[in-house]
């Protein structure tokens, strides 16, 4: 159970990253650790620590395409509601939730829309990359 709940906190901290109220990452590393999967808590910290130091924008535009692409299923219904809110400018990434995203499998196009510019995701993938391979060289501070 308490696995379950601490997956939960890591996917609630890449909802706020995308919000922009994130706690700092090295405040809540080890909260986000405690069930043990460290590897799984850097990733999000790495995105945190990414976005602190760099392009925020392509960060959160990052992570909602990844909420979006890969975390469920196409629901057809649910991607059509958001793509129309979208275009209508109705949702934002301060309203977005995990539970808007989750299975709508959207494409760059409404990712652009939301960030408001073009993200060049394989730089910001690497960039991510980079700062998860150099967190895992560090101890983990308690």
């Amino acid at each position: 159970m308490e696995e379950n709940l601490i997956e939960f906190a890591r996917l609630a901290y890449g909802e706020h990253i995308i919000r922009c109220n994130e706690q700092d990452p090295d405040e809540v590393a080890c909260f986000l650790m405690l069930d043990g999967e460290e590897r799984r808590a850097r990733k999000w910290l790495a995105f945190a620590k990414a976005k602190r130091t760099g392009d925020k924008q392509s960060v959160r535009g990052l992570l909602v395409y990844l909420f979006s692409n890969y975390s469920g299923p196409l629901n057809r219904e649910k991607r059509r509601w958001l793509k129309e809110k979208i275009d209508r400018g109705e949702i934002t990434l301060k309203n977005l939730t995990f539970e808007m995203l989750e299975g709508t499998h959207l494409e760059w196009h409404y990712i652009k829309k939301l960030v408001g510019k073009e993200v060049n995701s394989t730089r910001e993938k690497r960039r991510i990359k980079e700062i998860y391979e150099q967190m895992e060289l560090a101890p983990v501070e308690a």
